[in-house]
């Protein structure tokens, strides 16, 4: 039996342009750590008569896992990687409904209004 694969697309959300460009070099190269095999994503094609594209950021990170669970560990591992900073957002995608990962804590906010 053959094992499905999915193409996931991981997009960095920020206000701050420069910052989701870090986040996104950092959020590729912890993938590349990890043994995946991510890849930002293809932009448009040049416009005609360049002799290049230089992109102002890269904000999207794509990753092809097989099976399920390598696609359990890679929505864990981004979990965890957005729970290290509660200003991370992620918005993941793999052709379905997306989903976006917050490190924002919903419990640790409700509390802390309880206790300020």
């Amino acid at each position: 039996m053959a094992s499905i694969s999915h193409r996931v697309t991981i997009e960095v959300l920020g206000d701050d342009p420069a910052e989701v460009d870090a986040e996104a070099r950092r959020l590729l190269a912890e993938l590349e750590a990890l043994d995946y095999d991510p890849e930002f994503a293809k932009g448009p094609p040049p416009p005609p008569d360049t002799k290049g594209w230089d992109p102002v950021s890269v904000t999207t990170v794509v990753v092809t896992v097989t099976g399920p669970q390598a696609f359990l560990l890679l929505g864990r591992t981004l979990h965890a990687w957005a729970s290290r900073d509660r200003h991370r957002r992620l918005r993941v995608d793999d052709g379905g409904e997306p989903v976006e990962v917050s490190g924002e804590d919903p419990m640790r906010r409700f509390f802390s209004r309880e206790a300020g």
